[in-house]
């Protein structure tokens, strides 16, 4: 299972005004230097919680479908041919928070990718996103024996700051404003640990049981 973002988001989940009034800071000198903490600190939280917080488009690469008979996280990479009498009708998706599946292509030989019927799957979206398929249909057959399908996706909370919650943008703020307060200290924890914000990032961690 491999990802690709062909449409990076478009706005960050925090504006650069709101962390300069959070930082006291009414000039511009600084600008380039916060908006850099901004990303840096956004790439951080999606990173502990493995979330995607604003819109964009991602591509989900697989080589083969999973079984009914797997109970653990799927890799994506099986050996052999897969049956669809042992075929799972759904598919955990790695991409959270996904809200729309914008089309599957089979990935032929030399690359191309042809459109495929999508009418007999469907999108559990949220953050715990799985592609299910109705009982009556088949998987799609992959093309190339790797990355074979390609599912195109629409993920994160929303196109814009509004649109992620107010914790997480609230992280994404005292992170960033950390690491401008602390830049060039060598800090024994690392900075999503000691920026204080465990409390907020708690409820949208995964953890694996």
């Amino acid at each position: 299972m491999r990802i690709e973002i062909p449409t990076p988001p478009a706005h960050p989940p925090v504006l650069l005004a709101e962390l300069k009034t959070h930082l006291r800071i009414d000039h511009e000198d600084e600008d380039p230097a916060l908006a850099s903490l901004v990303a840096a600190a956004t790439d951080a939280i999606e990173q502990a919680t493995c979330l995607m917080l604003v819109g964009r488009v991602v591509d989900l690469y697989l080589t083969a479908w999973p079984t009914s008979a797997d109970n653990s996280w799927w890799d994506g990479v099986r050996t052999g041919s897969v049956s669809d009498s042992n075929t799972a009708l759904s598919l955990p998706l790695p991409v959270r928070p996904t809200r729309q599946l914008l089309g599957i292509d089979r990935m032929e030989a030399n690359g191309s990718p042809t459109a495929l019927d999508a009418s007999g799957v469907y999108l559990q979206p949220g953050t715990s996103p799985a592609l299910c398929r109705l009982r009556d249909t088949s998987w799609p057959t992959p093309g190339r024996p790797v990355d074979g399908i390609r599912l195109r996706l629409m993920a994160g909370f929303g196109d814009d700051w509004n649109s992620v919650p107010a914790a997480l943008r609230q992280s994404v703020l005292k992170l960033a404003a950390h690491l401008h307060v602390h830049r060039g200290d060598a800090e024994s924890a690392a900075p999503v640990e000691s920026a204080g914000i465990a409390s907020l990032l708690a409820p949208y961690r995964r953890f694996s049981l």
